[in-house]
């Protein structure tokens, strides 16, 4: 049988990893957004600029 500290020391590193694979999804996932929301707005600006053109406002 193991002794509780090597459990312990298996379970922080399979915690660590757990974490580390968390925060990489966020990231990838915040980071996709991002795009998304970028696009978005780029989509939006030409819309009001055109709008405004059309309108004769500034």
């Amino acid at each position: 049988m193991k002794n509780k500290h090597e459990d312990l020391g298996s379970f922080i590193n399979m915690s660590k990893n757990y974490q580390k694979q968390m925060m990489n999804q966020a990231a990838e996932y915040f980071h996709e957004n991002m795009k998304v929301i970028q696009k978005n707005l780029q989509e939006c600006d030409m819309k009001c600029i055109v709008g405004k053109l059309q309108n004769g406002t500034n």
